[in-house]
């Protein structure tokens, strides 16, 4: 399921003192069954735009066409638009509020009205889904697990409503490195399992080189570059001039490229960095 935006802008508190032009006139398109990351520097406009994707905000002016569906038109059907595309917000499991964690991830379809036997399904095939067994944890309260099961029941409320794109919004903020790696390895599988379209805001470097197929990079709401990541992080003097890193592997290979070593293409990854380095390190460089 493809998204389609065209000359999308966006105008925060128009013809006041406190005008802001957060997304100018900018067109592209997210394939399906891509994983397409999105970063820029704070203010850019990276989660004004993610909030276009299920209508929680409207354009200024400008179309966004998901799956042949305008959903930007005035008779939008909204509640079909909230079954395919989930959002993960930063800090979702802050959302998190009732007695238990069954009610508080049925809370989705009620809304969209599945059946009650439909609720209890997702419910549970969600729960399983995210590594939180249903029948462990069903019953549990929200607020009494830990920081990384709440994130995990957080997604497992928006991916009940069987969406076919997730967004996600910084989904591994605020987590050690641990947590961060679980969490992006839940991400990948709920993409092979349930959700084929991932959308990811972060400002993870790492992160994006490693799992997006594309990144688009905004500044101040217009497209810089929209590339695979190996292209991207070849452009570290662009991108730093953004207020923008490249991965810290990255970084370093570019360092000591500067000192003699030799990398036959940009480094994004630690095993591409030891595969290059090893054998002059050994036979000393060429």
């Amino acid at each position: 399921m493809s998204i389609v935006v065209e000359n999308l802008n966006y105008i925060y508190m128009p013809k006041t003192p406190y005008e802001k032009h957060a997304i100018k006139n900018i067109s592209f398109e997210i394939k399906t069954g891509e994983f397409f990351g999105i970063i820029g520097h704070t203010g850019s406009g990276k989660s004004t735009l993610a909030q276009h994707f299920n209508a929680l905000i409207k354009p200024t002016s400008g179309k966004i066409i998901i799956d042949g569906m305008d959903i930007t038109a005035k008779k939008a059907d909204l509640k079909l638009l909230r079954n395919k595309v989930g959002m993960v917000f930063q800090y979702p499991e802050n959302q998190l509020f009732e007695e238990t964690l069954e009610k508080d991830v049925a809370y989705g379809p009620k809304n969209l009205q599945f059946s009650p036997e439909k609720i209890k399904a997702v419910v549970e095939r969600s729960l399983n889904l995210v590594g939180l067994p249903y029948e462990e944890f069903k019953n549990r309260s929200p607020f009494d697990l830990s920081g990384g099961q709440k994130r995990r029941a957080a997604i497992a409320g928006v991916i009940a409503m069987e969406p076919e794109i997730l967004i996600l919004d910084e989904p591994t903020a605020g987590l050690d490195p641990s947590g961060k790696r679980e969490i992006m390895e839940l991400v990948l599988s709920l993409k092979s399992e349930c959700t084929p379209t991932i959308i990811m805001i972060s400002h993870d470097m790492e992160e994006i080189a490693r799992y997006a197929d594309r990144v688009m990079v905004l500044n101040d709401g217009e497209i810089k570059f929209i590339l695979p990541p190996r292209e991207l992080f070849a452009k570290k003097e662009e991108l730093n001039s953004l207020g923008l890193d490249v991965p810290p592997i990255t970084e370093l290979a570019y360092a000591l490229g500067k000192k003699g070593f030799i990398f036959p293409k940009t480094v994004i990854n630690d095993n591409e960095f030891i595969s290059a380095i090893l054998p002059q390190l050994k036979g000393g460089k060429k």
